[in-house]
C-alpha cells in the first residue's frame, strides 16, 4: 500500500519555499573534505608562508622585558584574623588593579613617554605564573629594549607604592576601629567585676565553690550517720522482740541447787543453762549453739533409756531466776539506747533537709554567678587579642609594610621577541585553514543538486529504486551489480500491475544517462526471459523509422500491429511534435495503447522527455504508469527543477514515484552515497 505524505505543512513550507530543500548529508560533506584535503592542507600553507615571510622582511621587532612581582601567601596574621576588615583581595583582582588609568598616567609621566593610556595598556601585560598565585609577572613590550624594561619596572614600583598607600589606609582605619573596640571591652569589663562583686555581697558570701563544698562534706557525713542509725535500730529491734519472746516462756523461781545421785540430770541442767546463755547472744545458726542442743539431746535420750529411781533430793535451793532478771536488764538497756536512735534519726532528718535546701539555694546563686565570671573571662580573652592586633598594626603602619613586593626587576632583553611573529605566522595558517574550510562548505551549502540517495529519500521524498557509479571510473561487475539492484526492486513494485507494466523513465534535464541506464537495464531483464518494448521519445525522426511513431495509435486509437515491434527489435518512437502541444492526450490514451500489447510484453519502457519541454503530456504519462522513475544526475540534477516536477506529480496523484541517482562519483559511491 502506498504510503501518503502531507508535504504541505506549516512544518515543511516557508514563504513558499520547501524547507526540507536545504537539509543536508553529512556523509557527502565529509567525503567531499577528504577529497579536497589537499586544498585543505595547502592554502594554510601559502598563507601562513606569506605571514612568515612578512614577519621576517616586514614586521618591526619588538623586545619584551618581564618584572617579577612577589605576593605573601599568607599574609601578617594573629591567630587566624587578618589584619583587615575585609578578606585578602584574590590575586585576579590584584592583576587588574596593577593597569588601572592612574598607574599608566604615572608611568607614561615618569618615563616621558610620547604614548596614550592605550598604547602602553596594549604595550603591557601582566600574568599570574603558572601554578603559582604567589608570583606575578609584569611585561612591557617596546621596539626598544631599554625601554621595555623601564616600562615594567616603572610600573611594578608605581603599583606597589599604590598598592601599600591603599593598604596603609585600610590599616589606619582597622586600627581606629580595633582601638574604640578596646575601650568599649575595658568599659563592660570594669561594670561586669562591680557586679561580681555586689552580686556576692547582696548573698552574704564569700565563696561560692568554697561554702558549696562545705555543704556537700557535711551533707555525706549526715547521710553515713543517718544510715548507721537507720542500722542499730533494725537490730535494736529485732533484739527487743526475741527478749520479750524468750520473758514469756521463763519462770519467775527456779531451783537453784539440790543433791541427786544422778549425774546425768545435774549435766543436763547445766547444758540448758548455758545453752539459755548463748541464746542471748548469737542466733541459732551459731556453731556453738548447735553442739550445745545435740549434747542435751544426747543427754536426754540417755536419761530416758535408764530406770527412773524415786529418790527424794537429799537438798533443793530455790530462788529467782538470774537469767530472766538479766534479760529484764538487757531489754530496758536495749529500748533505752533504742529511744535515743530514733531521736537522733528526727535529728538528722532536720539537718539533712537543711543542707539540701542551702545547697539549691547555693546552686542558683552559682548559676548567676557563673554566667557573669563567663562574660568577665570573654571579655578579657578579647583585649587580650585586641591588644595583640593593636600592637601588629602599629607595627605596619610604622614600617609601611606590603604583602607585595618586587621580586625580580626587568632588564633590557638581549634578543628580540619571536613569541608574538610565531602567534602571527600561527594565525596566518589558521586563517587559510579556516579559510580553505569556508570555501568548501560554502560551496557545497550552495550546490543544491543531488548529490546522494539521502537527496532523494530525505528532501524529494520519493522511493529511492538504486544508485549507479560513473561506469568510467568502475568496473563493469561493480555498475551491472547495481543495475541488478534497481532491477529486483522495479520487479518487486509492479509485480502486482497488470501485464504488461507501463515503468516511465524521466528527467528534469538533459544528459542525465536515462537512455544509457534503459539499455543496460534490458541487457539485464533479458536473460530474465522478460518481454521489454522500448519507447523513445524523439522530437526529430528519419523517414526509414516514421512507420514506428506511435503517435496515431494513441491520438487516434488506430489498431496496431503487435509484430510492429520486433522489426525494430522491440524498439518504437514517440514523436514529441507540435501536435502533442495543440492537442494533449489523458491517461485513458495512454493506457488504451498499452492495453494493445496485452499477452506480448511483460514490461513497456518509456523514455519520457525532459519535464520542462511538456509538464502536461509528462504527467498524462507518469498517471497511466504503474511504476514513474526519474533519472538524476550526480551533481547536475538540480533539487528545485525536481522538486518542482515531482509535487506536480503528486497532484495529479501519480503513484509509485520514485528515484534512480547515475553517475556518481567512484569515492562517493564507495562510502555509500
Amino acid at each position: 500500500m502506498e504510503e501518503k505524505y502531507n508535504y504541505e505543512t506549516e512544518e515543511s513550507i516557508l514563504g513558499g519555499i520547501d524547507v526540507n530543500i536545504f537539509k543536508y548529508d553529512i556523509k557527502v560533506l565529509f567525503t567531499t573534505l577528504r577529497r579536497r584535503i589537499i586544498f585543505l592542507i595547502l592554502l594554510p600553507l601559502l598563507t601562513g608562508s606569506v605571514a612568515f615571510f612578512y614577519v621576517a622582511y616586514y614586521k618591526q621587532k619588538v623586545w619584551v622585558s618581564r618584572c617579577m612581582l612577589f605576593r605573601d601567601p599568607n599574609p601578617t596574621r594573629i591567630e587566624g584574623q587578618t589584619l583587615s576588615q575585609h578578606d585578602p583581595l584574590d590575586t585576579k583582582v590584584i592583576i587588574e588593579m596593577i593597569r588601572t588609568r592612574h598607574n599608566m598616567r604615572e608611568v607614561i609621566s615618569r618615563l616621558k613617554l610620547q604614548s596614550s593610556i592605550n598604547a602602553l595598556y596594549g604595550q603591557t601585560e601582566v600574568q599570574m605564573a603558572e601554578d603559582n598565585e604567589s608570583m606575578i609577572n609584569i611585561y612591557a613590550v617596546s621596539v626598544n629594549p631599554h625601554e621595555a624594561a623601564d616600562i615594567a619596572n616603572t610600573l611594578a614600583e608605581v603599583f606597589v607604592n599604590e598598592y601599600i598607600r591603599m593598604q596603609n589606609s585600610s590599616l589606619q582605619t582597622t586600627y581606629d576601629s580595633y582601638i574604640r573596640s578596646r575601650l568599649d571591652i575595658q568599659n563592660k569589663l570594669h561594670e561586669l567585676e562591680n557586679e561580681q562583686q555586689k552580686y556576692l555581697k547582696s548573698h552574704n558570701v564569700i565563696s561560692i565553690s568554697t561554702e558549696t563544698e562545705g555543704k556537700f562534706n557535711q551533707l555525706n557525713e549526715l547521710e553515713i550517720k543517718m544510715l548507721q542509725a537507720k542500722m542499730q535500730e533494725t537490730a535494736l529491734t529485732i533484739k527487743i522482740r526475741n527478749i520479750k519472746e524468750n520473758l514469756k516462756t521463763m519462770d519467775p523461781e527456779i531451783r537453784l541447787s539440790y543433791e541427786v545421785s544422778r549425774t546425768d540430770d545435774t549435766e543436763l541442767e547445766r547444758k540448758r543453762t548455758e545453752l539459755y546463755q548463748l541464746q542471748q547472744k548469737f542466733t541459732n545458726e551459731n556453731p556453738r549453739i548447735k553442739k550445745i542442743k545435740s549434747e542435751i539431746s544426747y543427754l536426754e535420750q540417755r536419761a530416758s533409756s535408764v530406770k527412773p529411781m524415786n529418790r527424794t533430793p537429799e537438798k533443793v535451793t530455790y530462788g529467782v531466776s538470774q537469767v530472766k532478771t538479766s534479760m529484764e536488764e538487757m531489754l530496758m538497756r536495749a529500748e533505752t539506747e533504742l529511744n535515743g536512735i530514733k531521736e537522733n534519726i528526727a535529728q538528722y532528718d532536720v539537718a539533712i533537709e537543711k543542707l539540701k535546701a542551702d545547697l539549691g539555694y547555693l546552686s542558683n546563686v552559682e548559676n548567676e554567678y557563673l554566667n557573669i565570671s563567663r562574660n568577665i573571662s570573654l571579655k578579657r580573652d578579647m583585649l587580650l587579642e585586641i591588644n595583640k592586633i593593636i600592637s601588629t598594626l602599629e607595627f605596619n603602619l610604622k614600617a609601611r609594610v606590603s604583602d607585595i613586593v618586587i621580586m625580580e626587576r626587568a632588564e633590557p632583553p638581549m634578543t628580540p621577541s619571536v613569541k608574538r611573529r610565531r602567534v602571527t605566522v600561527v594565525i596566518g595558517a589558521a586563517a587559510g585553514f579556516f579559510l580553505a574550510l569556508g570555501l568548501i562548505l560554502m560551496s557545497e551549502l550552495i550546490d543544491f543538486t543531488i548529490k546522494s540517495r539521502f537527496d532523494l529519500d530525505s528532501i524529494l521524498r520519493i522511493k529511492v529504486l538504486g544508485c549507479l557509479p560513473n561506469l568510467n571510473q568502475v568496473n563493469l561487475q561493480i555498475f551491472y551489480s547495481a543495475v541488478q539492484v534497481i532491477y529486483k526492486r522495479i520487479f518487486e513494485m509492479t509485480e502486482d500491475s497488470e501485464n504488461p507494466a507501463l515503468i516511465s523513465f524521466g528527467d528534469v534535464e538533459s544528459q542525465t544517462g536515462k537512455s544509457f541506464f534503459i539499455k543496460k537495464c534490458i541487457d539485464v531483464f533479458n536473460p530474465q526471459e522478460k518481454r521489454i518494448l522500448y519507447i523513445t521519445t524523439v522530437e526529430e525522426i528519419s523517414p526509414n523509422l516514421r512507420k514506428y511513431v506511435i503517435n496515431d495509435y494513441i491520438y487516434k486509437d488506430e489498431d496496431i500491429d503487435p509484430n510492429l515491434a520486433l522489426e525494430n527489435n522491440n524498439r518504437l518512437y514517440f514523436l514529441l511534435d507540435d501536435y502533442t502541444y495543440i492537442a494533449p492526450a489523458d491517461k485513458h490514451m495512454i493506457r488504451r495503447f498499452v492495453n494493445k500489447y496485452t499477452d506480448v510484453y511483460d514490461f513497456i519502457f518509456w523514455e519520457l522527455f525532459s519535464f520542462s519541454k511538456n509538464e502536461q503530456l509528462f504527467v498524462t504519462i507518469s498517471e497511466a504508469s504503474a511504476l514513474t522513475a526519474i533519472v538524476t544526475r550526480f551533481r547536475k540534477s538540480g533539487k528545485f527543477s525536481l522538486l518542482k516536477c515531482i509535487n506536480s506529480l503528486r497532484e495529479h496523484d501519480v503513484r509509485n514515484i520514485s528515484g534512480i541517482l547515475n553517475c556518481i562519483d567512484k569515492k562517493y559511491f564507495e562510502r555509500g552515497i
